[in-house]
């Protein structure tokens, strides 16, 4: 087993026998406690310089890297302007389509209600036609209105309270030279026959 080395802090006892003559115990005292105070002087300058050393380095790397960092910090910027104008775009949109739903909503409301106005104005001009069977084919020649309305105060005379209006007259259907065609009158509403 090899022998044990001292420890250099250690405090070396002064005597004779250690061949250090001459020197008194205060003497070995404060140079043992100035060799502690220098290792605690050196590590608190080793731990400050430790730091700088690290800061400097960290700093380094952050200049190194400060462009990049500055390029995705403005990309950064760029996309979140855009990420606000898409949303206030998206929120201009859905009032635009929540408007556009209402409006629709109330067309179809007014057009069903418009088809139902014609629906009952068809079937209430149907009770104002006439239909005239019996005429022969081109009786009217090129103008059977006037045709129609000689041939009603012809028929009815004196029966009617006023000349009639007719507004239109025409032939339906197919006809043959036993049976002409079917003549659709017309007429206006406020001058229909008095009972």
């Amino acid at each position: 087993m090899p022998p044990k080395k001292p420890n250099k802090k250690a405090k070396v006892p002064l005597n004779e026998s250690s061949g250090l003559s001459g020197v008194s115990d205060t003497q070995a005292a404060e140079e043992n406690a100035m060799e502690s105070g220098a290792s605690q002087v050196n590590h608190s300058e080793l731990s400050v310089l430790i730091r700088s050393i690290i800061r400097e380095e960290i700093g380094a790397a952050f200049e190194k890297f400060q462009p990049q960092l500055d390029a995705l910090k403005g990309e950064l910027d760029s996309c979140c302007q855009k990420l606000g104008d898409m949303e206030e775009g998206i929120t201009d949109m859905d009032c635009r389509v929540a408007i556009l739903k209402t409006a629709n909503g109330n067309l179809m409301n007014e057009n069903k209600e418009f088809k139902d106005k014609i629906e009952r104005m068809e079937i209430q001009s149907r009770t104002f036609n006439l239909r005239v069977i019996g005429l022969k084919t081109d009786i009217e020649k090129s103008d059977p209105i006037a045709f129609v309305t000689h041939f009603l105060k012809e028929v009815f005379g004196s029966e009617l309270s006023c000349e009639p209006a007719v507004e239109i007259a025409y032939r339906i259907g197919q006809g043959t030279d036993l049976r002409p065609r079917p003549m659709i009158v017309t007429r206006d509403i406020k001058l229909r026959k008095l009972s």
